[in-house]
């Protein structure tokens, strides 16, 4: 091979990779966001239409969604999105609460002036943020991607880049969820006050305190969204 179609070759690889990678993370948003339905199938025709790309780089997309778990391969069928269930819920709620308590906790001891200004101006950004689309019961992405923001740089101190990974991956998991029934979470509560007092506990180095309230804002969305998802779907 030439040194010409060497580098031609490279240049087919790495525009293959960058679509697929692109295939994969708008994908991923419209699953998480709520654009593609829980269950719903996923045609390779229609969305080379939607994305504006070819059928390879988004098959490639769909078999990395599926080692996620958010997408699932059917037998001969091609793809759909995954399902979700109240087991599966609850699975993911409580390794979050176990995973985020010891990461927490590792954040706070580990935490400097840094990582203080980092929570300080996520929870900024976040409360200026409205929960939900203006004019709408829909869920606010931007408001979405402040308020991951905001968790994960209550978290960004903690020494195991792995464990913050894996947290951040359960975010996203459990987000999915949670804007099933957006307007439902945004009611009846104080996220800003709640978002405000965890920030507040993490700067005065109070890890117990701190941990209690991450872990009674997370029980407190899960006791709406079991409500509110799942009363609806028996089993």
């Amino acid at each position: 091979m030439t040194a010409t179609s060497r580098s031609q070759a490279d240049d087919i690889e790495t525009n293959g990779s960058s679509l697929t990678l692109q295939a994969f993370a708008q994908l991923r948003d419209s699953i998480i966001f709520g654009e593609l339905a829980p269950a719903q199938r996923l045609k390779v025709e229609v969305l080379r239409e939607t994305l504006g790309m070819g059928a390879s780089p988004i098959r490639e997309a769909l078999s990395l969604l599926t080692s996620e778990g958010l997408v699932e391969r059917l037998d001969k069928r091609g793809f759909r999105v995954s399902d979700v269930s109240i087991e599966q819920y609850r699975d993911l709620h409580s390794s979050r609460c176990f995973l985020e308590s010891h990461v927490l906790a590792q954040s706070i001891q580990h935490g400097d002036a840094a990582w203080e200004d980092r929570i300080v101006l996520a929870s900024h950004r976040l409360n200026r943020i409205p929960r939900l689309a203006p004019g709408s019961k829909h869920p606010n992405s931007e408001w979405d991607r402040f308020h991951k923001a905001y968790h994960m740089a209550l978290l960004s101190a903690c020494p195991s880049a792995t464990l913050v990974q894996f947290c951040s991956n359960l975010h996203d998991h459990l987000n999915r969820y949670r804007n099933m029934a957006a307007a439902a979470v945004a009611e009846n509560r104080d996220s800003k006050e709640e978002h405000n007092r965890i920030a507040d506990a993490c700067i005065e180095r109070d890890v117990e305190l701190a941990v209690k309230l991450l872990i009674d804002h997370y029980e407190r969305t899960t006791g709406i969204l079991e409500g509110v998802l799942f009363a609806r779907r028996p089993g």
